[in-house]
């Protein structure tokens, strides 16, 4: 069992950052009880004053997701008050996932801290950021014409394909992790799964080569008729032997014993760090089978046991987590559910709860996370260049 963890206090509820090796992670969260655009704008006045107080620039914003309690109703004045920003190279994310707290609206966002990155935003919804020897292309992917969860998935990792062959890449060789949201997950989960089995199966992904970190979770785009939509991180100029695939099978069986093609976590080593990227993860055991059935917060436990399990083989611990994504499937459990997590989790992580239902219906929680370690192999470029005092 995870050892509590005292919190310390701060200024204003929602509102965490944590800088590790000059990548920065911050969460913001409007507070409960405004309407929406009240809350829209102090979510964005409290953002940038955040990372003012960081002395952190709008060029060394990568990626800013946000999640919409009324996506539908919610985007576009979002996007429009976006406009008015100057960070014209952020790749902006809208998931249709409440904030479980009550709140209109909440945010996870990632910045490089150098000098030494160029970015550039792609033709269609991507982000290319060149950092020393690698180019990581963030992007988010929304089905352009309807259809069922197959259809839309089929369609959707062909166009991430098409982007990778830009690079000279593909989704096999250089897809590192996904974010797949599924509208009504308990009816349209199958056919994200089988689509994306056979779609992997084509480029020959199998249970004998490699899958890739993702989660597949609850969440929905602002069109009614889009089933899935996919946030994605792929990156350039690696090696294939500075990927690793991460398993802790005393803890969780291989996804494909239950018929689902990710990888548990995936770990990527460069001269001067190690990142892992954490996939959606449940309370489940060795044999595929969901513990603590009807309890959130022994479920709660486990989950975080098994993230700890993930990463203590590969050189990283639970302080190691830079962000963190707490799914519920039932909203009604966020205040026991914060209050397990403000004593249980490293206190400087910065971490949102949404509401996601998960694919199995006996889940009630899933979480998914990114650590930072200083396992290192200079063999290897460093991810980032320092930057000059």
């Amino acid at each position: 069992m995870i050892a509590p963890r005292k919190r310390p206090l701060v200024t204003k509820r929602g509102q965490l950052s944590l800088e590790k090796k000059n990548e920065c992670f911050v969460v913001i969260e409007a507070l409960p009880g405004l309407n929406y655009e009240a809350s829209l704008h102090a979510l964005l006045r409290d953002y940038e004053a955040m990372i003012r107080k960081m002395h952190l620039s709008q060029d060394s914003e990568i990626y800013v997701r946000f999640y919409l309690s009324d996506i539908s109703n919610q985007s576009a004045s979002l996007r429009q008050k976006l406009m008015t920003r100057q960070a014209i190279r952020t790749l902006y994310s809208f998931v249709g996932q409440p904030p479980a707290s009550g709140s209109k609206i909440s945010l996870i966002a990632y910045h490089m801290r150098s000098d030494e990155i160029q970015k550039s935003r792609e033709p269609d919804t991507a982000l290319r950021v060149k950092h020393g020897q690698y180019q990581s292309v963030w992007a988010t992917d929304r089905a352009l014409e309807p259809g069922s969860s197959y259809e839309q998935t089929e369609a959707i990792f062909e166009s991430m394909d098409q982007r990778s062959q830009v690079y000279d890449g593909s989704v096999r060789d250089n897809m590192l992790r996904t974010w797949c949201y599924v509208r009504d997950i308990d009816n349209n989960y199958q056919g994200f799964v089988d689509a994306r089995e056979v779609y992997f199966r084509s480029i020959g992904l199998n249970i004998d080569t490699h899958y890739i970190a993702s989660t597949g979770i609850e969440g929905c785009n602002e069109a009614i008729g889009e089933m899935v939509s996919v946030d994605s991180l792929a990156m350039f100029g690696i090696e294939e032997e500075q990927v690793e695939y991460m398993e802790a099978l005393e803890h969780l069986c291989p996804t494909h014993d239950y018929n689902v093609s990710f990888e548990r976590a995936t770990r990527i080593i460069f001269g001067d760090r190690s990142h892992y990227y954490i996939s959606g993860t449940a309370s489940i055991d060795k044999h595929g089978e969901v513990v603590h059935v009807g309890n959130v917060i022994r479920q709660a436990e486990r989950t975080i046991e098994n993230i700890d399990a993930l990463l203590t083989p590969y050189g990283a611990q639970l302080d190691d987590l830079c962000c963190l994504t707490v799914y519920l499937r039932d909203i009604a459990d966020y205040e026991a559910v914060n209050a397990y997590l403000e004593s249980a989790l490293p206190p400087t992580l910065p971490y949102v709860i949404v509401r996601g239902a998960v694919c199995r219906p006996k889940w009630l929680i899933e979480m998914e996370g990114i650590a930072i370690s200083d396992t290192k192999n200079t063999n290897f470029a460093p991810f980032l260049p320092e930057t000059e005092s």
